[in-house]
């Protein structure tokens, strides 16, 4: 059946009902549904396929267009591009602990630390058992960041 713009309210509850008011991707409570949908060039051209919450309709939909624009989908076809998220999310899904940190990680770790406020370092440093919190009580953030990094050096 082909709906009409008016009729997009109805589907939404019906589709929240049916997913006891859950996000099928993210799995949280759906604030600010959208009605999801299969664009030009998918499976099931224009077909409604649910409700998602707002977050991850737009980076479904974000995701999409780069498999189109990188030409992934040119290449792989509609179901190879399918099966290649599905693969990316197997291989994301692994457990790489035992791997090597990449040398990005310094830097990348280094600045988020740096963003946090000092008693989020403070938490952080206690948390990971570096020093105690009579050792760190006087230092700068500055002074925290060179302990933190220290750390991570190991």
């Amino acid at each position: 059946m082909q709906l009409r713009q008016k009729d997009l309210s109805v589907v939404r509850t019906r589709l929240q009902q049916q997913q006891q008011n859950k996000c099928p991707l993210c799995n949280r409570t759906l604030v600010k549904p959208c009605v999801d949908h299969a664009h030009i060039g998918e499976p099931h051209e224009h077909r409604v396929r649910g409700a998602l919450c707002s977050q991850c309709n737009t980076t479904c939909g974000s995701l999409w267009k780069v498999l189109v624009r990188s030409g992934t989908v040119n290449k792989l076809g509609i179901q190879g591009a399918v099966s290649f998220l599905n693969n990316v999310a197997s291989y994301y899904s692994k457990d790489y602990t035992d791997r090597d940190y990449h040398p990005n990680r310094l830097k990348d770790e280094a600045k988020a630390f740096q963003r946090l406020s000092k008693s989020e370092q403070l938490n952080k440093l206690l948390h990971l058992e570096i020093l105690t919190l009579d050792q760190m009580k006087n230092m700068t953030k500055e002074q925290l960041l060179i302990v933190y990094k220290e750390y991570l050096a190991r």
